[in-house]
């Protein structure tokens, strides 16, 4: 989550004070490890408290992930295709109809992608904490097309859904009621 889970790095150092070590030369050799008897010894504790924050996501990979898969699904189709039956051999075999279908889905599929990958550009994610009636949970808006999924534990809500328009150009304190249950923004980044 984005602030309910705070990361806390506790460390210490021990310092020897500067100015009571003293380097111990004999016939122009250092010798023995500097540090007189008198040294003082001086502890800090260091505490540093940190926020898991979801790392950047990255809608143009997203997409261009989808578009390779896309297009090794249509090789992988084509190829199946291509080994099939044909018609003179199998009257009954209809797998070369039903891999030419899938390869024009395929290839529709991809098209909308392309598309959306334009509508990504320069697209600003605004990830949001919420909570909700099943607790803590993260959501980032997205264009229309990319919700759905989850990333680095970060829901993906398309911009038209309901919940992302109460959502969006809110600030963390804003509370909104939705299906009969009551929300809250605890950080919106």
């Amino acid at each position: 989550m984005l602030t309910s889970t705070p990361v806390v790095l506790v460390a210490s150092m021990s310092l020897l004070s500067n100015d009571l070590i003293t380097p111990r030369v004999a016939s122009g050799k250092k010798t023995g490890n500097g540090i007189s008897p008198h040294t003082e010894v001086k502890t800090f504790l260091f505490i540093a408290v940190f926020y898991n924050t979801p790392t950047m996501i990255d809608l143009t990979q997203i997409v261009n992930q989808k578009i390779l898969f896309l297009q090794q699904q249509i090789k992988d189709t084509e190829k199946a295709r291509d080994e099939a039956a044909t018609p003179m051999e199998s009257h009954s075999d209809q797998t070369r109809q039903n891999a030419e279908q899938l390869i024009y889905a395929l290839k529709d599929e991809v098209k909308k992608q392309m598309n959306l990958l334009d509508k990504v550009f320069g697209f600003k994610v605004i990830t949001y904490s919420v909570r909700g009636p099943l607790g803590l949970k993260d959501y980032a808006t997205v264009p229309d097309g990319l919700g759905g999924q989850t990333i680095n534990n970060v829901y993906l809500l398309a911009q038209s859904t309901q919940l992302a328009k109460n959502l969006l150009d809110k600030k963390p304190g804003h509370t909104f009621t939705l299906n009969d249950s009551l929300y809250e923004i605890v950080f919106a980044k």
